[in-house]
Formats: C-alpha cells, sequence, structure tokens
C-alpha cells in the first residue's frame, strides 16, 4: 500500500508514491524516498534538503529517531495530503553526513528553520499589506493635520474679516447718525434736539423730560406748540 505524495521544487510541482514505513527502517525509508526525488527532480540525494509539515518537523535526516519515524507511521496513516518541499544544498555538506557514521553533523543538530514556499508568499504578502495601511495612515493622518491647520487659519482670516467689516459699518452708522442728527438740528424737525430751558441742558426728541433737572418738555404738555 502506498500514498501519493507532491514534490516542489524551484517552481515546478512532482508525484511520486510514498510507501509506507511500516516494513522498513528509518533510514532505508528516508534512502527510499530521496531516491525518487532524485530520479523526478535529477537532485542528486546528498544535496536534498526535505521539509514536510505534515510528517515531520524541520529537516529530515537520515538518523531519525525511532520517535520521529513512529510519528511519520501515524501520519500517512491519515491520508492526508502530502506536500515535499526540496531545496538543493551543496555537496560537500551532504556528503559529509554520509561519511559520518558515529557523529550527527552541526548543521543537522541545529538547522536553521527554513520556511515553506507558501509560508514565505504569505508572510511577504502580510509585510507588503501592513506596510499599505502604515502609509495609508500616515497619509491620511498627514492629511487631516494639513486641513486642521489650513482650516483653522482659514477662520481665523475670516473672522477678522468679518471684525473689520462690522467695525466699519458702525463707524459708517455712527457717523451718519451724527450728520442726521446735526440737519434735524438744523431744520429744526420733530426730530431735532430740545434745549431745557431750566437747566440748558440738550435732550433726545423722543425725551419728554430733561434727563438732568427732570423739567417736563413744554411742548408736550401743549403749553408750547411751536
Amino acid at each position: 500500500m502506498s500514498t501519493t505524495a507532491t514534490v516542489k521544487n524551484a517552481g515546478s510541482t512532482y508525484t511520486i508514491q510514498l510507501p509506507l514505513p511500516s516494513s522498513t527502517t528509518p533510514s532505508q525509508w528516508v534512502t527510499a524516498l530521496r531516491t525518487q526525488i532524485h530520479e523526478q527532480t535529477n537532485i542528486h540525494i546528498h544535496s536534498q534538503r526535505l521539509l514536510c509539515r505534515t510528517l515531520w518537523k524541520g529537516t529530515l535526516n537520515n538518523d531519525m529517531t525511532a520517535k520521529a519515524f513512529t510519528k511519520i507511521l501515524k501520519n500517512l496513516a491519515k491520508l492526508k495530503p502530502v506536500v515535499i518541499m526540496c531545496f538543493e544544498e551543496e555537496r560537500h555538506t551532504a556528503t559529509a553526513t554520509t561519511t559520518a557514521t558515529t557523529t550527527t553533523p552541526d548543521h543537522h543538530n541545529s538547522p536553521p528553520q527554513q520556511l515553506f514556499e507558501e509560508d514565505v508568499r504569505v508572510a511577504v504578502k502580510r509585510s507588503a499589506e501592513k506596510k499599505a495601511v502604515q502609509q495609508k495612515r500616515l497619509k491620511k493622518a498627514a492629511e487631516t493635520h494639513a486641513l486642521r491647520t489650513r482650516t483653522f487659519l482659514e477662520t481665523c482670516a475670516e473672522e477678522e474679516h468679518m471684525a473689520k467689516m462690522r467695525k466699519q459699518r458702525l463707524i459708517l452708522a455712527g457717523q451718519w447718525r451724527k450728520k442726521a442728527v446735526q440737519i434735524h438740528n438744523e431744520k429744526q424737525t420733530k426730530q431735532a434736539h430740545w434745549v431745557c430751558k431750566q437747566c440748558t441742558v440738550s435732550n433726545f426728541y423722543h425725551e419728554k423730560k430733561c434727563h438732568v433737572c427732570e423739567h417736563v418738555r413744554e411742548s408736550v404738555t401743549g403749553s408750547h406748540t411751536g
């Protein structure tokens, strides 16, 4: 019984058949897997760096432990889709792995965790989206600040202009009122100021009494109609 696996390398996709590791040792199973990948990708078995999140964690080692091999056996039994990422490394590094029989090379003990192609694409996409959002936020903040500054300056200029206009209107109103009083006084109309005969103080035409001595206006009482 075998299961199908997809091998990805340098943008190309290959399909291989994985035998269930029930009757083989871990090293035999790894060698058989590398051999099939070599037949498909033409990458030497000692130059292959294999990653598969479904079956094992990190890089596949030739001298995997029995516990790791048992985990592969359980994962294969789940019949989940298997995708193996294959990266080509320098030959001398892989050759050192096969020649060492009693010790494990340092690059197997602490290999750098290399992302899958899918993870790399997702990470790049998220980074680009985050950068775009930050740039958009900074641009919006700058536009808002500029708008507030411009609005404040425009408001101040408008208020200053309106204040000048109100001042000018008040000055003109006062000048016209003064001119109107002068004309009424010269023509002695009904709106002309009247002079109190008791204290000789000038009063407005609408005042019925003197605002100083409270003497009643004669024309109002009817004693003087001229």
